[in-house]
């Protein structure tokens, strides 16, 4: 390939200029030819990290869920409060199972779209368990109770930035609900 040369055209030098067109050395055009930018390494690796740091924030998010349990207990109905507790916990054991499941997969199976798409299922049915906690919030309750069920929420969301980040699908079905 020859050096780039100074532009001295009246209007400027625009990708006009066969020097600086989109070509490879042999003069094939490289704009309408098939590029493969490994797609499907980018998303197995998603995957991987996703499985890898769920156990960590699945258990974290059941800790505070169970805290949080405990300390609305003087102000919420306890079988709202139980039902919605042992809904985390259900799903909790499942999406522990799932990632159990994806670590004993061959390799090659764990490059699957399939389970994106589990762990999507199972993060946004989290998220909805999450959000319930709106169903049982009261303006009637103290200020405590209230700035408590709040932070928990923000807590739990900004906590699964670190942890579903990696695919903003994944994070959005947490978060949305």
């Amino acid at each position: 390939c020859p050096a780039p040369q100074p532009c001295t055209a009246p209007g400027g030098c625009y990708m006009s200029d066969p020097r600086y067109s989109l070509h490879a050395h042999n003069g094939e055009s490289l704009v309408n030819s098939e590029v493969t930018v490994f797609d499907s390494d980018v998303e197995a690796q998603q995957v991987k990290l996703i499985y890898r740091q769920a156990p960590v924030a699945i258990i974290a998010a059941l800790i505070l869920a169970a805290l949080v349990t405990a300390s609305l207990w003087p102000v919420s109905g306890h079988h709202h409060l139980l039902f919605w507790l042992g809904t985390h916990l259900v799903l909790a054991v499942l999406r522990l199972v799932l990632v159990y499941q994806y670590n004993r997969a061959p390799e090659e199976n764990q490059q699957q779209s399939r389970w994106m798409l589990l762990f999507f299922v199972g993060n946004f049915l989290a998220g909805i368990t999450w959000g319930c906690l709106g169903l049982l919030f009261s303006f009637d309750w103290p200020v405590e109770y209230q700035t408590l069920a709040l932070v928990s929420l923000a807590g739990v969301l900004a906590g699964a930035i670190s942890s579903y980040a990696v695919n903003l699908s994944v994070y959005i079905a947490f978060m949305v609900p």
